[in-house]
């Protein structure tokens, strides 16, 4: 009898706390679609009992922006990503927090990478024919209000890019936003105005020894024989170039931790199309 009390009052409370996820999870206005996955790596994953619980979850933590819960396994995969990439999967329920904070959302033609925990920032790649120099691919990257040329922090965002849009294979140049503008050897980019230590790279290696004032970036991957050795090239490699030369180039907007910011940005493009 009093295992049946207990189990009772159990479940009444269980009721009451999925009741009440419930009206915390509508009041977060989560938009809910069935048979989709979230794709790229989650921040995290638990196991829950629920969708529901999954998206209480992910409502209470700030880093979550979206979620997914897969049925079968009850795994609930917690996402940084605002606007993520879903693909159909039986089985798998999304959720995304909304209304989409402004700095979730990229300028026309800018988008997100895959994995936004290696950078929340957009990127706009050029064109795979679109060659240009320095000043005029930073003019373009300008035309959007808040946006440069790429700033280049860690590898992996390096290797993001060039997974998503195939940049830096086959010995082909990409611009940075690095430049010595003074013509002193100091390098600046131009959307952080941070120095870029040729001597002190973030990663990578440098090529070539004769320094421009322009910095570019080239993906290698190849054999080299040199005095009766051969020697595997592999990785990135910035190159300090005449700024005169064409090259490919990336476009960086940094995320804004103002939305009003953002949303100023948004409305001038708006503007601009009408």
């Amino acid at each position: 009898m009093i295992y049946r009390i207990v189990y009772f009052i159990t479940a009444v409370v269980a009721v009451l706390s999925l009741c009440s996820a419930s009206t915390d999870v509508k009041l977060q206005n989560l938009k809910q679609e069935n048979d989709k996955r979230i794709s790229g790596t989650p921040l995290d994953t638990t196991l829950t009992i629920s969708f529901l619980e999954c998206a209480m979850i992910c409502t209470n933590r700030e880093s979550c922006s979206s979620a997914c819960y897969e049925t079968d396994l009850n795994l609930c995969h917690l996402h940084s990503a605002c606007c993520p990439d879903v693909e159909v999967t039986d089985g798998a329920q999304t959720m995304r927090k909304e209304p989409v904070p402004a700095s979730c959302t990229c300028p026309i033609g800018y988008t997100k990478l895959h994995n936004q925990q290696i950078s929340r920032n957009c990127y706009l790649f050029g064109g795979i024919d679109n060659y240009l120099s320095w000043q005029l691919a930073e003019a373009e990257c300008m035309g959007t209000p808040g946006a440069h040329l790429w700033v280049p922090d860690i590898e992996d965002e390096a290797e993001a890019l060039r997974e998503k849009f195939g940049i830096g294979d086959n010995d082909v140049d990409v611009w940075t936003g690095a430049i010595d503008l003074n013509t002193n050897g100091t390098y600046l980019f131009t959307m952080t105005n941070t120095q870029l230590d040729l001597d002190n790279l973030p990663f990578g290696n440098e090529e070539g020894s004769n320094r421009g004032r322009c910095v570019e970036m080239e993906f290698n991957d190849e054999w080299v024989y040199e005095d009766g050795v051969w020697y595997d090239i592999y990785g990135w490699f910035w190159d300090a170039d005449d700024c005169d030369e064409d090259e490919l180039y990336v476009c960086e907007f940094p995320v804004v931790s103002l939305d009003r910011k953002m949303t100023d940005i948004l409305v001038i493009q708006k503007l601009k199309t009408n």
